[in-house]
């Protein structure tokens, strides 16, 4: 019994941990990206945080409810 909720919560964690490594690593992507191109900051800005809602509507992150009020 004990091993199944443990290894459950173990999973839970894993996908956790997994999903914020790879928003970091694009993240990543997209400022060496902005840095290489020399993008100007207003576009900077805009091209980030258009990141962080697309994730947040792909992953569910709950950070796409203000964007869908936005839309509609």
């Amino acid at each position: 019994m004990y091993a199944t909720i443990f290894g459950n919560v173990s999973a839970m964690i894993s996908r956790l941990y997994s999903g914020t490594t790879r928003y970091h690593a694009q993240m990543l992507n997209i400022k060496e990206f902005i840095k290489f191109h020399h993008i100007p900051s207003p576009l900077k800005q805009r091209l980030e945080e258009y990141f962080q809602v697309r994730d947040g509507i792909e992953h569910g992150s709950g950070t796409n409810q203000g964007w869908t009020a936005a839309v509609d």
